[in-house]
């Protein structure tokens, strides 16, 4: 697995690379002629061609007809973040996969939108995880695709006997919205734990940090949200849970602990 410290320094060099050189890198795609000519007129189409593959570039993608995807993002990023990732890759090895389910070009260019929005959070995960964890020197801590999928819970961290469940999301309408109907059940039954919410201001700088466009938790943040855990009582899950939607997504805007 490569670190998220690595992809930090590599980070630098993705902003010096338009995402058409960054597709020349990829070698096993280029092995592929059908994958690589389909990435390059995705490329095109979502105006990313002769883009750096700068955190700018993945800000405001269109939304091209998109309805219900058919690729698991968080898979697709784990299994490439074990050897080789940039943003080039991580396109092109969604479009290999909608060619494997038979897609649309259309299509496809609508789930690559989709895709790119989510890698940032990706991106932002692992980061926390690194930083989470220090605070954290003799626990089990694990972030990936089966607890995201399986059990709702972007980091899981496991503290003698406690077991605490990160939720990571952007606080802003469409993010609160997700989190919302995730803390409801309505996407699978919330597991026990100490749930700890983590929502962020992307365009606040006392709770992020900027790498070459990419934002990330701060140190100041996750700080706070260590001391959170030490000092606050948490709210019980049910209690919050019968919140009607507006007052719960207010409720999520801030950073919290809820026991299950």
């Amino acid at each position: 697995m490569i670190k998220i410290s690595e992809i930090r320094k590599y980070m630098g060099i993705w902003s010096q690379q338009t995402y058409s050189t960054g597709l020349t890198y990829c070698y096993s795609i280029k092995k592929d002629k059908s994958v690589y000519d389909l990435t390059i007129e995705v490329l095109k189409k979502q105006k990313l061609d002769e883009k750096k593959m700068d955190g700018f570039s993945v800000q405001k993608i269109p939304y091209i007809n998109e309805g219900k995807t058919e690729v698991i993002f968080t898979d697709i990023f784990w299994k490439i973040a074990e050897e080789y990732i940039t943003p080039a890759y991580y396109i092109a090895t969604i479009v290999k996969e909608c060619i494997n389910k038979g897609l649309t070009e259309e299509k496809v260019t609508s789930t690559v939108g989709r895709g790119l929005r989510a890698f940032p959070s990706f991106l932002r995960e692992m980061d926390l995880t690194c930083k989470i964890a220090q605070f954290f020197p003799e626990a089990e801590i694990r972030n990936g695709p089966e607890q995201d999928i399986g059990e709702h819970t972007d980091i899981f961290i496991k503290c003698k006997e406690n077991i605490y469940r990160l939720w990571s999301y952007q606080n802003f309408e469409r993010g609160l919205d997700n989190t919302a109907q995730r803390f409801y059940g309505k996407r699978g039954e919330v597991p026990k734990g100490y749930h700890v919410l983590c929502p962020i201001d992307i365009g606040s700088q006392t709770e992020t940090e900027e790498i070459n466009g990419w934002i990330f938790y701060s140190e100041r943040y996750v700080r706070y949200l260590f001391e959170m855990l030490s000092i606050e009582k948490p709210d019980d899950y049910f209690m919050v849970r019968r919140l009607g939607e507006y007052a719960l997504k207010m409720y999520l805007s801030k950073a919290k602990i809820v026991k299950k």
